[in-house]
């Protein structure tokens, strides 16, 4: 608006010195011209430059976008190649010809594309676990999830929803905790993310809540973590 405001002031002035021409000399009138001239010449330079940058910061918001769709689909193939090479075949009932296998990578992808890329996806057996960083799903110290931890949740259920799959739900805090607070942490993390799997559409008979403390290390993964173990087959007891 400023900027329009400006070049209608200069318009109106350049105007104006046509009218008032009979009033001043010739080379005044020049030298005014001159002087106006300038002037737009400096706003329109800057407004180029104001241009320019605005364009440069597009195109690398929609680089940056893309580098970041990139590496999400990167991350899918690693995983649908690991599952691939995981995949193991059973021959069932001594039927011949009929086998099972291990989930496909449609389930795997539909994961790792609801989690951020703080979480992580690893093939399972018959199944999936997901490693997601407590603070990924709540404040310190709280047991309720923040919002980002819902929206978590809420993607992972929409993936998850059709599949008609088991999930167990982990919780595991600091080993350094006493025990009464880290089995207290650990359990109630666990289950703020059942019951919103639960609101989110999953069935809660396919649900189990399962908390660890700290008595479950893991160095590839947060001592404070909520795991979700999928299993396409309903597991055994035990």
């Amino acid at each position: 608006m400023a900027r329009g405001q400006a070049a209608a002031a200069l318009a109106a002035a350049v105007i104006g010195l046509a009218g008032c021409s009979a009033s001043m000399t010739r080379a005044e009138h020049r030298a005014a011209q001159d002087e106006l001239h300038n002037k737009y010449e400096v706003w329109l330079a800057a407004h180029r430059r104001e241009a320019q940058a605005a364009k440069a910061e597009a195109a690398e918001c929609a680089a940056e976008a893309a580098e970041q769709r990139q590496r999400q689909a990167d991350r899918i193939t690693r995983l649908e190649r690991s599952l691939a090479a995981k995949e193991v075949r059973v021959r069932a009932g001594g039927k011949k010809g009929r086998v099972t296998a291990a989930p496909t990578g449609a389930l795997i992808s539909a994961v790792s594309a609801a989690v951020p890329s703080a979480a992580a996806v690893r093939p399972r057996g018959d199944g999936l676990t997901v490693v997601l960083p407590a603070d990924l799903l709540f404040a310190e110290g709280a047991f309720a999830l923040h919002q980002q931890g819902r929206h978590v949740i809420g993607a992972l259920a929409q993936a998850l929803v059709g599949s008609r799959v088991w999930i167990m739900v982990a919780g595991h805090t600091d080993p350094m905790l006493g025990a009464d607070a880290a089995w207290a942490v650990s359990s109630a993390q666990a289950g703020a993310v059942v019951q919103a799997l639960q609101l989110a559409g999953m069935d809660p008979s396919r649900l189990v809540l399962r908390a660890h403390a700290g008595y479950a290390p893991d160095s590839g993964a947060p001592s404070q973590r909520v795991e979700l173990i999928v299993h396409v087959r309903a597991p055994r007891e035990g």
